[in-house]
């Protein structure tokens, strides 16, 4: 498969079993050659697990996963890209630079989050599962 724009949803879903989608998240990351990862799912992720109350070393070795893995490429929106981005609006910032990255790698995107879904089909992004 080609390379996916990774949203915060699959990273934790792909990371952790006892989640719902873990095996659905999982099939469709492994199938990826290249994780392309916003760096704002970076920080979301970390802030997720900070708030599901994982102790730092769990928490460190959960991201420290994400980012080793040989597939995963955390990138930054370049600043015309933000520029382009802020002119859209802050209300949802998180999706839009997810969005933004899509569009400019003309990568899929990989979520499970509706919101997102729909926003991205409206402008023409393929999303996965």
């Amino acid at each position: 498969m080609r390379r996916v724009v990774v949203d915060t949803n699959a990273v934790i879903y792909y990371l952790f079993e006892d989640q719902k989608l873990h095996e659905k998240a999982k099939t469709v990351l492994n199938k990826a050659s290249e994780w392309i990862i916003p760096d704002v799912v970076i920080h979301e992720l970390i802030w997720f697990l900070r708030g599901a109350g994982l102790g730092d070393k769990d928490a460190i070795s959960a991201v420290v996963r994400v980012l080793s893995d040989r597939r995963a490429s955390v990138i930054c929106p370049s600043p015309e890209s933000l520029i382009e981005g802020l002119l859209k609006g802050i209300g949802n910032w998180e999706d839009e630079v997810i969005l933004i990255i899509s569009e400019d790698y003309r990568a899929p995107i990989v979520t499970f989050d509706e919101e997102l879904r729909v926003k991205a089909l409206r402008r023409g992004v393929e999303v996965l599962p």
